[in-house]
């Protein structure tokens, strides 16, 4: 049997992340985002986040668990470990 890997940090959150980048037929650039995340385990729980932004237009956040999509945001987003 193989030994466990282990290492000295703190687990902040396992989870999956995918990102579609919406282009304009034509167009050189990106006008919107679509992140869809599927947690796994982190401090505040599991849940599903799928986070939008259309340029000059739209922005939502959804979710099946805010403390978790919060949790996400914060570390992902804005760049902040609890």
């Amino acid at each position: 049997m193989r030994d466990a890997i282990t290492w000295n940090a703190d687990l902040r959150a396992v989870l999956e992340h995918w990102v579609c980048y919406l282009r304009r037929p034509g167009e050189q650039t990106d006008h919107g985002a679509v992140g869809v995340f599927d947690v796994r385990h982190c401090p505040t729980g599991e849940g599903n986040l799928a986070l939008v932004a259309i340029e000059d237009c739209f922005e939502a956040a959804c979710t099946d668990s805010p403390p978790a999509a919060e949790h996400v945001i914060n570390m992902m987003v804005r760049g902040r470990s609890p």
